[in-house]
């Protein structure tokens, strides 16, 4: 859509520039930005528009900062949603986790599993009973999963 990407590339020209003083290699804090959130999702897979963006954060930031996307842990998802020279991370709230990591490592040429979004629960629309589920299993099998994919 070039309408919502012109907006979108305004936007990020006032903003990005803002940000610069507080990479890492300047001195502060932010050592990435994410260019796209779930972008996989979007049935449009349109690596045009994912290459105008990072395209867009090179020229504003520099080579010296991570760039990332977040998607879920499926092939479709990560195949949309990320470019090769864009670091990928995935987001998810259970199943089997080592699974969702080597997942996200066949798209990446290296580096750490990295989980952005970690939901243990699911959200909720207004008058509905509030999904749950226990903390202490969550945390078991988070940890035990963890635990056997840092032994590898």
């Amino acid at each position: 859509e070039p309408v919502y990407l012109k907006n979108v590339l305004t936007w990020f020209s006032e903003l990005l520039p803002m940000l610069v003083p507080y990479l890492y290699n300047n001195g502060g804090p932010v050592i990435g930005l994410q260019v796209e959130n779930e972008y996989g999702s979007n049935p449009a897979c349109d690596k045009v528009y994912l290459q105008s963006l990072t395209e867009h954060f090179r020229a504003a930031l520099g080579d010296d900062i991570l760039l990332y996307t977040v998607d879920g842990p499926g092939k479709g998802m990560l195949s949309c949603g990320t470019l090769p020279e864009l670091y990928n991370t995935v987001d998810f709230g259970g199943g089997n986790i080592s699974s969702h990591f080597d997942m996200q490592a066949r798209f990446n040429s290296g580096g750490p599993p990295v989980n952005t979004e970690f939901y243990p629960g699911w959200l909720s629309h207004w008058g509905s009973k509030f999904p749950s589920k226990s903390r202490t299993a969550t945390a078991k099998k988070t940890g035990r999963d963890a635990s056997l994919r840092c032994q590898r």
